[in-house]
């Protein structure tokens, strides 16, 4: 038999994180009470674009092979008084949930005609509360053997359960601290960092942005995460914490995730989309507008309608290249939010496909000495070098055709679900769950005996 206990909504602004409780839980049951786990802990990463999380919107599933249900009990029941003990201490127990479930042989293959469905929806647009506790009812009609089942963010950890890794997957070592250092977290060095992403080498996802020398690993908020490590195989992040202090962590565990897998995107057209809808369209992107802040709006139509789009500063290259837009055949990729009343897609990747040209107006020349001229306001322009002011003229419109290209922001503005384009060529799918653990040991870094669980 498998069990499956699923966790979400941990997270608070004072500090409590779902993985770390997931990790003292997978302790407990590991260690303590010798269960057996089946596979890495899931992290399964939903919807970017729902308001209604603290932080990275993901549940966390951790599975074990067990031949007794009384055992299996146990193990839920040790878990949810410690998920009620956690919320209670980090102010998250409005809206944390558990939930566990025991699959026979027989009930496991069903998994994937209700919770797998729940998982996809979950991932692409917003999903009712009343929809979990339907799949959930479902899955004890096909057998299986819910032991527990409670809280508001039950969409979430339902789906973490149903979710397919099969496909595409990656990993992702999690150090957490210990907590006399908790809302603090020391900076790890620079050229630790760089080091780090070497020794992952060709597998490594987002460990540092080179543009900006910025490293990427550890997060900005009071949870209890020194660094989060991603890679598309496991062996490599094991090496990699020789890089971080030992008196800064406690333990660290890996986890097997859908991060950078882009399974959120889903192909739609515009007359259908909905507020939260994660898609990709096809169609002509023109009447760019840049907003306060340096944002950039545009107006996207398909055979079916126009929508906003919108380029935000944090994209870089991506806003730099849509500002510059006339008008070109593209798809595009992102989520959709509310933007001052109006439908928006968060752009989040651009395929320019052809028709494309860019504009830019240049400073006319001096008409007296033939230098460079800068503008000083609308249609006026002074000499660089004799100093002439130059009236009612305009910049001199160039017009040019792009080549076909893909464009994607920086490492420093993706988000969980974000699929590079290195990931795109060099994962050969479906990779199905491999490889697997072959004991804890393989899963919890670092065991110690200074952890609190």
């Amino acid at each position: 038999m498998l069990l499956a206990i699923a966790l979400d909504g941990a997270d608070s602004p004072s500090g409590g994180c779902t993985t770390h409780l997931a990790s003292l839980i997978f302790l407990r049951l590991a260690l303590r009470e010798n269960l057996t786990p089946a596979d890495y802990p899931w992290l399964v990463r939903l919807n970017p674009s729902i308001p209604m999380k603290t932080r990275g919107n993901g549940s966390v599933t951790l599975w074990f092979s067990t031949d007794s249900v009384e055992r299996a009990r146990r193990a839920a029941m040790i878990a949810r008084d410690m998920l009620v003990e956690y919320a209670e201490s980090t102010g998250s127990k409005t809206k944390a949930s558990i939930v566990a479930i025991l699959f026979s042989d027989e009930a496991l293959p069903r998994r994937e005609h209700t919770l797998t469905r729940l998982y996809y929806d979950a991932l692409t647009r917003l999903v009712p509360i009343k929809h979990a506790w339907e799949a959930l009812n479902k899955l004890k009609l096909d057998g299986a053997e819910v032991l527990v089942a409670e809280g508001n963010s039950i969409v979430g950890a339902l789906a973490g359960v149903g979710a397919r890794l099969d496909f595409d997957h990656t990993f992702e070592l999690l150090v957490y601290m210990p907590p006399r250092l908790w809302g603090t977290r020391p900076q790890l060095e620079q050229d630790a960092v760089r080091k780090l992403d070497h020794v992952l080498g060709f597998y490594g996802i987002a460990s540092i942005d080179y543009a900006t020398g910025r490293a990427l690993i550890q997060p900005h908020g009071p949870d209890p995460v020194l660094a989060g490590v991603r890679s598309d195989t496991p062996e490599a992040l094991a090496n990699s914490l020789q890089f971080v202090p030992r008196e800064f962590y406690t333990h660290a565990i890996i986890y097997r995730s859908n991060q950078h897998t882009g399974v959120h995107i889903r192909d739609d057209l515009v007359e259908h989309i909905k507020p939260y809808d994660c898609i990709r369209l096809h169609g002509v992107l023109g009447n760019t507008r840049i907003i306060g802040g340096g944002h950039v709006i545009a107006q996207f139509c398909d055979d079916s309608g126009c929508i906003d789009a919108a380029f935000y500063r944090e994209t870089g290259e991506l806003r730099h290249i849509a500002s510059r837009l006339l008008w070109a055949r593209v798809t595009l990729e992102g989520c959709v939010r509310v933007h001052r009343g109006r439908l928006t897609v968060n752009v989040e990747r651009l395929v320019i496909l052809d028709g494309v040209v860019r504009y830019e107006h240049l400073a006319p020349p001096c008409p007296k000495c033939n230098a460079r001229t800068t503008r000083v306001r609308d249609s006026v322009y002074k000499c660089s070098e004799c100093g002439t002011i130059v009236y009612g003229v305009k910049g001199v419109e160039v017009i040019e055709r792009l080549p076909r290209m893909i464009v994607e922001p920086p490492p420093s503005a993706w988000h969980h679900l974000y699929m590079p384009l290195a990931r795109i060529t060099r994962i050969a799918r479906p990779r199905g769950l491999k490889p697997t653990p072959s004991s804890a040991s393989d899963i919890l870094l670092v065991p110690g005996t200074n952890v609190m669980f």
